[in-house]
C-alpha cells in the first residue's frame, strides 16, 4: 500500500512561467527522448530527469504561446494544459494562472437546493452567466454543471474529457468560465463543477501511447482501462487538478465521478490526498462523491460535524429509480 503524501508545494504539470522563461514539462518515464514544439519555431530537444520528466526552459513564451510535445512520429497536447488553441488534438496554449478567489464557500450545505446541469441553448459560459437570475428566483441555492474539461468536438456531455485541466474551448475561454463562477456569488448562488478522475475518453487520447504508466494493465472500468492510481506522480496529478478548480476558477466544490471505478488498493490514498488537496486551498470546500457502494465512512465528520473529508455522496440508487 503506497503512503499517504501531501501535495507537493509547487506543481509538476503544466508550463511553469518564471519572468521571461517558461519552463515546460512533460510526464513520460517510458519515453527515450522528447521534443518541445513551439508554434512558428524549430523543435527544441527536452532533458529528462530520473524521475521521469522532461523539462525545456525557452525564453520568451509566455502567455499566449502556442505548443506541442513530439516523440518520434508522434505529437501530442500537453495534458496538463490550461488551454487549448481549439479542439483536443490541436495546439495547447501557455496561460497564466488565474488569481485566486475567496477562501470560503457562498452558501453554507445545509441550504443548497442544487440544480444540475444548467445549460442555454447556446452552450457557453457567457450565455449561462445571463441567465443566472433565473435560477436564483427559482429558488436554486447552487448549480451543479458537468464536466467542462476539453473533450473532442464541441458538444459533449464532458465524461469523456481528454485535458482536465483546459475548459471547453467550444464553451469560451478561461476568463469566462472564471467570470461565470464570479457572477454566480454576486447573486449569492454557490457553483459546484463534476470532475472525472477515473477514466479518459479514447478519442483524441494520446497518453496510452507516450506515458503507460498512467494505466493499469489488469483492471479496467466500463469506458476503458483503469488509472494506475498506485503511480504516486499520477496521484499528484490529480491533487494538482482538484486545487486548481477551487482556487483559480473559485468553485465551492466538487462532484468526484463514480469513485467507486477507482481500481487500485490505493483508492483509500488517492481519496485523502484528494480531499487534503482540496481542502489546503478552500477549507470550506464541498466535496460530494459518487459511490454505488455508499460507503459511509468517507462522511464521518469531525467533533465540530464538520466533514472530515467529503461532504455528502450523491444518491445513485434514487438517480437510477428517478431515470
Amino acid at each position: 500500500m503506497n503512503q499517504i503524501t501531501p501535495l507537493m508545494a509547487s506543481p509538476r504539470f503544466g508550463p511553469l512561467i518564471a519572468g521571461n522563461t517558461t519552463t515546460f514539462r512533460l510526464w513520460a518515464p517510458s519515453l527515450p527522448s522528447a521534443d518541445l514544439i513551439i508554434d512558428g519555431r524549430p523543435a527544441q530537444a527536452m532533458r529528462k530527469a530520473a524521475d521521469g520528466f522532461f523539462t525545456v526552459d525557452v525564453e520568451d513564451a509566455g502567455p499566449g504561446t502556442r505548443y506541442m510535445f513530439r516523440s518520434g512520429e508522434l505529437s501530442f497536447p500537453d495534458i496538463a494544459s490550461r488551454q487549448q488553441a481549439q479542439d483536443a488534438d490541436d495546439w495547447s496554449v501557455v496561460r497564466a494562472p488565474l488569481a485566486p478567489g475567496r477562501s470560503t464557500t457562498v452558501r453554507p450545505w445545509h441550504e443548497a437546493v442544487i440544480c444540475v446541469g444548467a445549460a442555454t441553448p447556446e452552450g457557453t459560459f457567457a450565455a449561462l452567466s445571463e441567465k443566472l437570475e433565473h435560477f436564483r428566483d427559482a429558488g436554486f441555492t447552487c448549480l451543479e454543471i458537468m464536466p467542462v474539461n476539453e473533450f473532442p468536438g464541441d458538444r459533449n456531455w464532458g465524461y469523456d474529457g481528454t485535458l482536465i485541466f483546459a475548459p471547453e474551448h467550444a464553451y469560451g475561454s478561461p476568463e469566462d468560465l472564471r467570470a461565470l463562477v464570479d457572477r454566480a456569488h454576486e447573486l449569492g448562488l454557490s457553483m459546484v463543477l463534476d470532475v472525472v478522475y477515473n477514466h479518459f475518453g479514447e478519442a483524441h487520447n494520446f497518453l496510452p501511447r507516450y506515458a503507460p504508466e498512467w494505466f493499469r494493465k489488469d483492471e479496467t472500468t466500463p469506458w476503458g482501462p483503469a488509472i494506475n492510481f498506485d503511480e504516486p506522480m499520477v496521484r499528484q496529478f490529480y491533487c494538482e487538478n482538484t486545487a486548481m478548480w477551487l482556487s483559480e476558477y473559485d468553485f465551492d466544490g466538487l462532484r468526484f465521478d463514480s469513485v467507486h471505478e477507482v481500481k487500485t488498493g490505493s483508492r483509500d490514498v488517492v481519496l485523502t490526498e484528494i480531499a487534503r488537496a482540496a481542502k489546503a486551498v478552500k477549507p470550506d470546500c464541498q466535496l460530494i462523491i459518487e459511490n454505488v457502494r455508499n460507503s459511509f465512512r468517507w462522511l464521518e465528520r469531525d467533533g465540530n460535524n464538520k466533514p472530515i473529508q467529503y461532504l455528502a455522496q450523491w444518491n445513485d440508487d434514487m438517480h437510477h429509480v428517478l431515470a
